[in-house]
């Protein structure tokens, strides 16, 4: 089978799960899939917890988890914002537009004035 070439998909962390819980290698998990043994391992650390069993913790596979991860490093990569680090500046621009009705060239014209140093154009606003 060739190697796929696509993020793993909800049902196929499913499938992992399942291979790892019946004692398949990682190996044989990942040619049944057809991943690479490194995509495995990958999705093994990523979806990796500790279920505590009696009095020790046991690491276990969880595909949810893993899916869970996966999501959330999904909505979370993309172009930084332009603002950065500044809150107060986005604070003090957002005062002047809400609470004291300034238009955003105003506002901006306004921090230029406050002595802010973070540059946004009015159509990024």
């Amino acid at each position: 089978m060739t190697k796929k070439q696509h993020y793993m998909t909800k049902e196929e962390r499913y499938k992992l799960e399942g291979l790892l819980e019946g004692g398949t290698s990682k190996t044989e998990a990942a040619r049944i899939l057809g991943f690479s043994v490194q995509t495995i391992y990958n999705e093994i650390r990523r979806g990796t917890y500790l279920h505590t069993v009696g009095w020790r913790d046991v690491p276990r596979y969880s595909a949810a988890k893993g899916q869970d991860i996966f999501e959330k490093n999904q909505r979370n990569k993309g172009r930084p914002l332009k603002i950065g680090h500044d809150h107060a500046y986005a604070e003090f621009l957002d005062r002047k537009m809400k609470e004291e009705r300034y238009s955003p060239a105003a506002a901006l014209a306004e921090a230029r004035r406050a002595g802010y140093k973070t540059e946004l154009s009015v159509q990024t606003i």
